[in-house]
């Protein structure tokens, strides 16, 4: 067989180095839910076994601290003993986002063809959107979950105007997600290339000229970020308890 028919390899870097200024300071990816870490439920996706055999899933790199890592290590030894064939890595996280995604990039094996981008604040990411977000990349290069708006959405003039300069049409507009997923060498080049601060993968892919596409998300896939965000979090669990069959 020709080795041009390969199965395609994909990675995950897990992000999950933040500092959690807006939780008070408290480490929000150490609190429970049901019993387990925040962090720990991003393991749900990322080892579905579905998604892992689709997308060829070969390797989970954790950008984290060395006092994080310490203590997700029981946690990660027992997904590796689960999945041996996944190889599972560390990367220190940077002063931003990117400096982190960029640190987790540099421990990605080279013969990865798709890169998933993911921030364990969100705990409730669906499998089958993961799988949606593989074959959309495998096909357009990028792609990124997204909800759409149901607020009206206005353009200031400038950052800090207390004047609002135009009403944007909503149905142009969309919330993204994560986890996000790129052909590897188009993140790559995202990272080399852009200069510019942004809030994500996907706009440095857009900022060095690349498409990229969207596939619905879902509105329970929160990013915890302030308290109120965790009681929803725990809200959503407690509902998918009690209306599961039994």
């Amino acid at each position: 067989m020709s080795s041009n028919l390969r199965k395609k390899r994909s990675a995950v870097i897990l992000l999950a180095g933040g500092q959690s200024v807006r939780m008070g300071g408290v480490d929000k990816l150490w609190l429970e839910l049901d019993g387990r870490p925040i962090i720990d439920f991003s393991f749900d996706w990322i080892l579905d076994r579905e998604f892992v055999f689709e997308s060829g899933l070969s390797q989970v790199v954790v950008v984290i601290s060395d006092e994080g890592y310490r203590k997700f290590l029981p946690y990660l030894t027992a997904h590796k003993k689960a999945y041996p064939d996944v190889e599972f890595g560390r990367a220190s996280p940077g002063r931003s986002r990117q400096e982190s995604v960029s640190s987790g990039l540099d421990e990605v094996d080279i013969g990865s063809d798709l890169i998933f981008v993911h921030d364990a604040a969100r705990p409730l990411a669906d499998p089958i959107i993961a799988r949606d977000l593989y074959r959309s990349a495998e096909k357009y290069g990028a792609s990124i979950p997204t909800i759409m708006v149901t607020d009206s959405v206005k353009l200031l003039g400038e950052k800090g105007d207390m004047f609002t300069l135009r009403t944007l049409e909503r149905d142009l507009v969309r919330l993204v997600q994560t986890p996000q997923c790129f052909n590897a060498d188009v993140l790559r080049r995202a990272h080399a290339e852009c200069e510019d601060t942004v809030t994500d993968d996907s706009a440095m892919v857009e900022a060095i000229g690349e498409e990229v596409a969207i596939v619905d998300g879902s509105i329970d896939n929160l990013k915890i970020t302030h308290p109120q965000d965790l009681q929803l979090v725990t809200k959503i669990l407690h509902d998918r308890k009690r209306d599961a069959p039994e």
